[in-house]
């Protein structure tokens, strides 16, 4: 049963992967980068340090993304005034043009993977899974650290 569980999670978020790869490679936006512009637009100003910790994002894996996301025009970094060693992120007009597809696109997922649930349902959906995330957190204490980090795109958003 607990096979079933950890595996049925698996493949939605595979499928979820798929989807949104579906949906943004088309609007130039590469795995990963999607959850990346989404969390600059909603924080303006974010520290590239602040945003590691937001995705869950190793800071090579990050620093890739944010160099070629600003070699496309769809993100800005400034140095910081209040600590000169600090990038500010902040989106370009361009990814400010693309926010509105993106949740888009994210709502139409978490729309069509729901439907049928009552909010009970989802309620104890959203209960369990949280618990879960915080045990597969935990874990790291317990036993050791982590290996490779869980892709930013994966989380919950």
């Amino acid at each position: 049963m607990t096979d079933t569980i950890i595996y049925n999670i698996m493949r939605i978020m595979s499928n979820r992967r798929q989807f949104y790869v579906q949906h943004f490679e088309p609007l130039g936006l590469a795995h990963g980068q999607w959850i990346l512009l989404r969390r600059i637009c909603e924080n303006p100003g974010i520290y590239q340090e602040s945003l590691t910790k937001m995705v869950n994002m190793d800071k090579g894996n990050l620093a890739r993304k944010l160099a070629d996301m600003e070699e496309k025009g769809l993100i800005e970094r400034t140095v910081s005034q209040k600590d000169r060693r600090a990038a500010e992120l902040y989106p370009a007009e361009a990814g400010k043009a693309l926010l509105p597809e993106i949740l888009k696109v994210d709502q139409a997922w978490k729309d069509y993977i729901l439907e049928g649930l009552t909010p009970e349902q989802c309620t104890l959906l959203e209960n369990i899974t949280e618990h879960m995330k915080t045990r597969s957190e935990q874990i790291f204490d317990q036993y050791g650290t982590a290996g490779s980090q869980e892709d930013e795109s994966d989380k919950n958003t």
